[in-house]
């Protein structure tokens, strides 16, 4: 939970389940997805999207 605060994700409560913290993480991802800050790895229906680092690398 504290790795989400630090990102200034509010609202959150010792009381969540694990769940709802992947849901808020997933959300998060998910916003950065569409500022165009994350990258998606793997074919469209299979990719793991992660947040962009600050210098891409070609693998």
């Amino acid at each position: 939970m504290a790795g989400l605060e630090a990102l200034g994700i509010t609202g959150l409560h010792n009381g969540l389940s694990d769940h709802e913290l992947d849901a808020a993480t997933c959300a998060y991802i998910g916003k950065l997805f569409l500022e165009e800050k994350a990258v998606a790895y793997g074919p469209a229906k299979d990719a793991i999207i992660m947040p962009a680092g600050e210098k891409q690398h070609k693998v």
